[in-house]
């Protein structure tokens, strides 16, 4: 993105009410990405799988959101944060 990054495009919006995944090269920026909310944040270069696994926990989200439309369930997204950050930390 040549004028600004994702979270300075994300500020721009009033609300955010659709889901992000993060893909860079930079892993100082995961903590960040998990105060935004981030659905998944995928370090650079990635594999098949870790794309894979962030398309599963959107199918996952959007589930919940279709059975109860407005209330998403913030400890899973915690926690999905969590293991995401951890896999992360190990690349």
């Amino acid at each position: 993105m040549p004028y600004q990054n994702g979270f300075e495009l994300l500020k721009l919006f009033d609300k955010v009410n659709f889901d992000v995944i993060f893909t860079t090269a930079y892993e100082q920026y995961a903590l960040k990405a998990i105060k935004f909310n981030a659905l998944d944040y995928l370090l650079k270069p990635f594999g098949i799988s870790d794309l894979q696994d962030a398309l599963q926990k959107y199918s996952a989200r959007k589930a919940v959101k279709n059975e109860q439309p407005g209330v998403v369930a913030p400890l899973e997204m915690f926690l999905q944060n969590m293991k995401t950050m951890q896999h992360s930390i190990r690349k």
